[in-house]
């Protein structure tokens, strides 16, 4: 018994094939995998301009949309706009894990800011890098900080020139460059360690003035406190045993009573002579006759 046979034609491809039942529509698995895929994606963009009409007509209080919705008004995969969100170029409302909502407002306005995108209006970050002369994590953290208005093109960040230059003038450094340090400089000019250099400046109430996030010190009253020769202010145990006549244990002996703090600078241990004869009362000792 011979079977019978359909000739027909691929309504996705256009191929023609046989078949033996009347009913089917495509000539392979590919081709009907391909048609269910843009069924779907038609169904989708159909729900979307759907509710786009049901908000500007029927329904004017619907003016949130789903990251679906959103991803077929504008065209884009439901990845690209987590991506969007992410970047911060366009705002969306988490209310709860499963669920995030945009507004209409947001997504004309990321569709307005894409359209009349000017490179000329934002710096990129190694602009911004450029300008503020810090390294890329201070940078990164400033410009989160501050909540610098930025835009994603292209795949690349850009912030808002007008907004940046507004925060960065009342930030830069205004102080004589002469008069105030930091607490890097005064490491690396005086030879301390920076635990040992910050304890110094709060014993001594050195002033200090805050630009931004930096702290700067008087660089005048360190070096009064140091001492204009520079080689008076710190004091090694031998130079301490030589000048005071004193033993190894008697040196270390003031040190642990005075409570004096010390650090090793260049292989020998200093520590403040003006401290340590406080604390040996040097300077209250009647000379011999």
């Amino acid at each position: 018994m011979n079977k019978i046979t359909y000739t027909k034609h691929c309504e996705l491809c256009g191929a023609e094939f046989t078949t033996p039942t009347h009913s089917r529509r495509y000539c392979s698995k590919s081709c009907v995998q391909a048609a269910y895929k843009a069924r779907v994606k038609e169904s989708r963009k159909s729900d979307a301009v759907k509710t786009l009409e049901r908000s500007h007509g029927l329904m004017p209080e619907v003016c949130y949309f789903s990251v679906m919705q959103t991803a077929s008004i504008l065209g884009l995969s439901r990845m690209s706009v987590y991506r969007m969100i992410y970047d911060g170029r366009l705002k969306a409302t988490r209310l709860s894990s499963k669920v995030t909502r945009i507004s209409r407002e947001d997504i004309e306005a990321t569709m307005i800011a894409q359209r009349l995108f000017s490179p000329a209006e934002f710096y990129t970050f190694d602009d911004i890098l450029k300008i503020t002369g810090r390294s890329r994590s201070w940078t990164f953290n400033f410009l989160r900080r501050n909540e610098i208005s930025h835009t994603c093109h292209s795949g690349i960040r850009h912030y808002d020139k007008v907004h940046f230059d507004k925060i960065w003038e009342h930030t830069s450094v205004t102080l004589p460059e002469k008069g105030w340090i930091t607490i890097e400089q005064v490491c690396k000019e005086f030879h301390m360690n920076r635990s040992f250099a910050r304890l110094q400046l709060t014993v001594h109430q050195i002033t200090r003035r805050t630009s931004g996030s930096t702290t700067y010190y008087s660089r005048r009253e360190i070096i009064n406190l140091r001492g204009a020769s520079g080689g008076s202010y710190f004091c090694s145990v031998q130079e301490a045993m030589n000048d005071y006549g004193m033993s190894y244990d008697q040196v270390r002996h003031y040190l642990k009573q005075g409570k004096i703090a010390s650090q090793v600078i260049n292989g020998d241990l200093k520590f403040e002579r003006d401290r340590f004869e406080e604390a040996a009362h040097i300077n209250e000792r009647t000379p011999e006759n």
